[in-house]
């Protein structure tokens, strides 16, 4: 199945057959592969021209060695800091590749009202007549987008911009690339499927954002170092700085015109924000996604009529991951579907044998003997990846901790040390 948030009618492939272990291997070396250049580019970005200037900028009286230490600090809580989401991260890494969703394949007519010029760089907000969702918008950055261009381009000449080019650059290549892929289907035809498996090209939107946020930051800095210089053009300093606040406050009406303007309730909508938050266990009114995220890795088994076996939810405890009940289950040897959507590798069912699944994703199970009323436990399964993904997100945020910490002490005591020179006498 597939995803059909902005748009319906979209195809769905056909389902494929299991890849080989061979394919599976160098889709993961890929993916490593992928990981280390992005983060090699985030440290050469943030080492040449971004966090390295701001720390002097911010303590101008130390050293370059103190200055190192701060920046090798720096990227370690932004390490850390991302592994504090490993317990949910990992699993989805892993394990994505069993759902439902992700044999729906990629399409690009199906979003390609989205893909184009007149939206995604649309300077205000505007919404496709082929979206099937009201004021879904899709537009890039632009105000921001344009100044830091036209920051980077005003300063480039200048001595304030000779150490901040290269990661100005970056960003620039960076918004490119991304726009590219957003705008043309080209390149969507000659990617790996792995890399299809977004669905969607407007949803790169939130790179365009983040490398926006380079870009501005790295202009920022520039046009700061030229003001904190004697010579530096007042002229060109107060034109930067009025359309600096001219994208703030054009990008900030466009917001509360969004928030509160345009028609956004369909009747699948809650009026009353407590109405969604009432209960744990009950499908949100909203969810249009049905079993896309069901289970598509156990083996498809045929069940005949009238052979169920379903779990209230309200049974499942306050956490959520735990639910133990008896039920009326059907007599004899045949496949039994379950209401349970999630595979074995995260979900484990005792008192049945799961045996496969069902054309839609939902867990098929044997009886192990007898008939009758059956004690059914479901709980979550402490997989290699759940397990591993839950001891990062416990090391992480005790890295952060203690980080903080080390940090605040530095600072007060480097704030004391100070403070003594000052009163030290003369």
């Amino acid at each position: 199945m597939v995803q059909r948030y902005p748009s319906s009618g979209i195809p769905v492939k056909p389902q494929r057959p299991p890849a080989p272990q061979s394919v599976l291997t160098a889709v993961k070396l890929m993916y490593l592969g992928a990981a280390i250049s992005t983060a090699s580019l985030i440290a050469s970005l943030a080492d040449i021209g971004a966090i390295k200037p701001a720390l002097r900028s911010e303590f101008p009286h130390y050293t370059a060695s103190q200055i190192n230490q701060a920046f090798k600090g720096f990227l370690i809580l932004a390490l850390v800091s991302a592994g504090i989401n490993g317990w949910f991260l990992l699993p989805d890494i892993i394990y994505a590749g069993r759902t439902l969703i992700s044999g729906a394949g990629f399409s690009w007519s199906g979003t390609s009202g989205f893909d184009t010029v007149g939206v995604v760089l649309n300077p205000l907000r505007t919404v496709p007549s082929t979206s099937s969702v009201p004021a879904l918008y899709a537009q890039a950055p632009v105000w921001f987008m344009a100044w830091g261009v036209i920051a980077g381009i005003w300063l480039w000449r200048d001595a304030a911009m000779a150490r901040l080019r290269r990661a100005w650059a970056i960003a620039v290549l960076g918004v490119a690339i991304v726009l590219w892929l957003m705008l043309f289907q080209w390149p969507w035809e000659h990617m790996p499927s792995a890399l299809q498996e977004i669905q969607f090209p407007y949803r790169l939107g939130s790179y365009v954002t983040l490398l926006s946020v380079g870009l501005v930051i790295v202009a920022v800095l520039a046009a700061q170092r030229l003001a904190s210089r004697s010579e530096g053009s007042v002229g060109t300093l107060w034109s930067l700085r009025t359309l600096l606040v001219e994208a703030v406050v054009v990008s900030l009406l466009l917001c509360l015109w969004q928030l509160w303007v345009p028609n956004t309730h369909q009747s699948s909508y809650y009026s009353v924000r407590g109405d969604a938050l009432k209960s744990l266990t009950d499908t949100p009114k909203t969810w249009g996604s049905g079993p896309d995220y069901a289970d598509n890795w156990l083996p498809s088994v045929q069940v005949p009529a009238n052979r169920s076996l379903n779990i209230d939810a309200r049974a499942v405890d306050a956490a959520g991951n735990h639910v133990s009940v008896d039920v009326a289950a059907p007599p004899g040897p045949q496949p039994i579907a379950t209401n349970i959507l999630a595979g074995p590798y995260l979900v484990e069912v005792s008192g049945v044998r799961v045996v496969g699944r069902t054309g839609s994703g939902l867990v098929v199970t044997r009886l192990n003997a007898g008939a009758g009323k059956v004690h059914l436990v479901v709980s979550t399964r402490a997989s290699r990846a759940v397990t591993l993904g839950r001891a990062i997100s416990a090391a992480s945020l005790l890295a952060v901790l203690v980080l903080l910490g080390w940090l605040m002490i530095g600072g007060w005591r480097d704030r004391r040390s100070r403070a003594g020179a000052g009163w030290a006498p003369r």
